[in-house]
């Protein structure tokens, strides 16, 4: 007893692609993996009939409706232990489709940690903080000086 769900059925244009894949590798061998789906997608659009790949989808999708429905029922007559092993599937697959929000980088400097080996000082920040030794800000970084700053002083 199978705890495994059945794979999914092939849309029509997987069926296209699986059944000519060899041809186009074949006319085109110099592309990558890119510019080949690429150029299948190309090939598939300009496609006029497409019915003989719509029937053989449409084939594939009732024979999987069938062994779902086969796989449904076995699962709910199975045995407690067999239903465990199939929610940890379940939970495993549910764990693959949710989606995870993704964080500001606001989000993520907050949550950042000080890592070790990170805590070192710029070369300008060093220079800086040797001059005003004493003054108590050697942790708070000084401002890079401008341009203008130092024209001014010049001046």
């Amino acid at each position: 007893m199978s705890t495994i769900p059945p794979e999914k059925p092939h849309s029509s244009y997987m069926q296209w692609l699986n059944a000519n894949r060899e041809e186009i590798k074949k006319q085109n061998p110099e592309l990558g993996f890119i510019d080949f789906s690429k150029k299948a997608g190309e090939m598939w659009n300009a496609l006029e009939d497409k019915t003989e790949w719509d029937k053989k989808a449409a084939e594939e999708r009732r024979a999987y409706d069938k062994v779902m429905e086969d796989y449904i029922t076995q699962q709910a007559g199975s045995t407690e232990e067999e239903k465990e092993s199939s929610e940890d599937w379940e939970s495993v697959l549910s764990l693959r489709k949710r989606k995870i929000p993704k964080k500001s980088p606001s989000e993520l400097a907050s949550e950042k940690q000080a890592e070790p080996g990170t805590n070192y000082k710029s070369k300008e920040y060093a220079s800086q903080s040797e001059e005003s030794s004493g003054s108590g800000s050697e942790d708070k970084p000084l401002k890079k000086k401008s341009k203008k700053d130092e024209d001014s002083k010049e001046n």
